[in-house]
């Protein structure tokens, strides 16, 4: 029963203009960003620089609220990813067409809009139009629906991210007329870097996408399940998402840690593909930033409103 709703459920997204649009939307603006960067991006990479240690005045003054002790211990990790970075960068491979895959892949952040979107139209057409009953018609499949609508935006965000990836490796390949598989991306890994290809690292990076986007999803439609549809509630996921890092770091610079324990400052993949600056980041303010920290309390969340959604529907 499942593969058939996930069927009928993908075939009807699908053949919606909507989505011919969004390919579209996709191609067209990842060619105007590479074209852009294209004219201000160069192929070299420059070193980090080491910001001196604070002492605890210095620090209270940037970060009133904050621990030095924590300060002092995030430091010594800071310390080491700079020289980390540093050591990576005289490895890498100095290309033009590195730096451009680098920004693209923080650009990749806007395609989690149209996870809100996919999310949330999954029920408010049903419920703007009192059709929900309909198709809720059995309350054991109620489960079943839910599920296969997830599954139906993990099928559409992947290739949302595949056609993003191709266009964009296509464009830039043209662009700078370097060869993808010809570069190299040094990995470290038990205290020694490994030459692997920078296309696997690139797909992989791009693929880490899916947790925040599905989540998006699940958050949408768990929103529109609870206030019966409604464009307010769109544009408020939206709002929040896009603000989210801002929201976040304005917070905790003022002393309101509870934003800490939401999903919130998780939202934005954006800012952790750079790591010194992430490092500073969780340094000065205390924080645990990362990709699995933050996967796995996105995934968490996941859940939670996957069961108050199941719990929802049955009452509709």
């Amino acid at each position: 029963m499942l593969i058939s709703l996930v069927k009928a459920d993908f075939y009807k997204e699908t053949k919606k203009k909507s989505f011919v649009y969004s390919i579209m939307l996709i191609i067209f603006v990842s060619v105007l960003c590479l074209c852009i960067l294209n004219k201000n991006v160069s192929g070299t990479t420059s070193d980090y620089t080491l910001v001196s240690l604070f002492s605890k005045s210095e620090y209270k003054d940037v970060y009133k609220y904050g621990s030095y002790k924590q300060y002092l211990d995030s430091y010594k990790v800071y310390k080491e990813c700079i020289s980390l970075e540093n050591k990576r960068i005289k490895l890498l491979d100095n290309s033009k067409l590195v730096s451009l895959l680098d920004y693209m892949l923080v650009f990749m952040f806007l395609l989690g809009v149209f996870s809100i979107f996919i999310g949330f139209n999954s029920f408010s057409y049903d419920y703007t139009r009192g059709s929900i009953k309909y198709v809720f018609m059995c309350g054991k499949e109620r489960g079943y629906i839910l599920v296969s609508k997830l599954l139906t935006l993990f099928l559409i965000m992947l290739f949302y991210i595949l056609i993003y990836d191709i266009v964009v490796l296509i464009s830039g390949h043209l662009l700078t007329g370097k060869n993808i598989f010809g570069l190299h991306y040094p990995l470290f890994i038990h205290g020694k870097f490994y030459n692997v290809s920078y296309l696997l690292v690139f797909l992989v990076k791009s693929l880490v996408y899916l947790v925040p986007f599905m989540f998006l999803g699940m958050f949408s439609m768990f929103l529109c399940i609870l206030f019966k549809g409604g464009v307010f509630t769109l544009v408020s996921i939206i709002i929040i998402y896009i603000t989210s890092l801002t929201i976040s770091e304005s917070l905790i610079k003022y002393g309101v840690s509870f934003i800490k324990y939401t999903f919130v400052p998780y939202l934005d993949y954006s800012y952790l593909f750079d790591r010194c600056s992430l490092a500073f980041n969780n340094m000065i303010y205390n924080t645990s930033f990362s990709y699995l920290f933050n996967s796995i309390v996105l995934i968490f969340y996941f859940f939670i409103l996957l069961g108050l959604s199941l719990q929802l529907i049955k009452r509709d």
